[in-house]
């Protein structure tokens, strides 16, 4: 157990405490230093963003969490994703590509990220954009779902992919570069779980799936009803 000490000036509190962090955890570093922990026993998710470890003490430069029977959706200013999504959500996991079944939509980054806010499920927003292709954040994509995946060259974690898309659609969930699906890093895991499902590459093309068969979907209506429902958080004690 530590007490992970939060370093970014805007933080509300200086502490994370009691977070169960094996010692084999890391850093992602294909991210700004983000880390998740799970831990089942108590029912929480730990966020973090720029964490690190310091002569057997743990930094982060933010790190919040939230019950996993919860909506997966932070407060606003509260989560370690510009849009307050948690940040497992959404991802993709290589059990499902094992099974080419991703039951759930994606979460996607974009470097046109609208400014003015969020649209519901998200709850913030560090969109800056102005530009007529600019998506707000919290925003639901779907590939055209009359689109006939067998007519493109798609190989098979694409065909899993698009299916996903195709079905559940994919949140726009936090400013970057370039327009990216996330999946949970191999560091999580003893063994490269994704070995023969991905390329042994830090980025996987998904080029067969052609952007230009993507649509926005109209949002909920911002009737604060939607609203994540995280009145007493039993796992964020700072």
């Amino acid at each position: 157990m530590y007490d992970v000490v939060l370093t970014a000036s805007w933080a509300p509190k200086r502490k994370l405490l009691n977070v169960p962090i094996p010692d084999y955890a890391v850093a992602d570093p294909s991210t700004d230093g983000e880390m998740v922990i799970i831990d089942t026993v108590n029912g929480c998710e730990y966020d973090f963003w720029q964490i690190r470890k310091v002569y057997g003490h743990w930094y982060a430069s933010w790190g919040n969490a939230l019950p996993l029977d919860g909506t997966g959706v932070f407060e606003k200013g509260m989560s370690a994703r510009g849009s307050g999504f948690a940040l497992t959500g959404g991802v993709m996991w290589p059990h499902e590509f094992k099974n080419h079944a991703i039951n759930h939509a994606l979460v996607f980054t974009y470097d046109y990220t609208k400014s003015g806010g969020p649209v519901i499920p998200a709850t913030e927003s560090d969109g800056t954009s102005n530009t007529d292709i600019a998506i707000p954040e919290g925003a639901l994509i779907q590939l055209n779902p009359n689109l006939n995946l067998s007519t493109l060259e798609l190989t098979d974690y694409e065909h899993t992919i698009a299916v996903a898309l195709q079905q559940y659609g994919m949140y726009l969930c936090d400013d970057g570069g370039g327009l990216e699906l996330e999946a949970v890093n191999p560091l999580s895991f003893s063994d490269n779980l994704y070995d023969g499902l991905l390329p042994d590459v830090e980025y996987v093309s998904i080029t067969h799936i052609p952007v230009s068969e993507f649509r926005v979907l109209k949002p909920p209506p911002q009737d604060g009803t939607s609203d994540p429902q995280i009145v007493k958080n039993r796992c964020a004690e700072r």
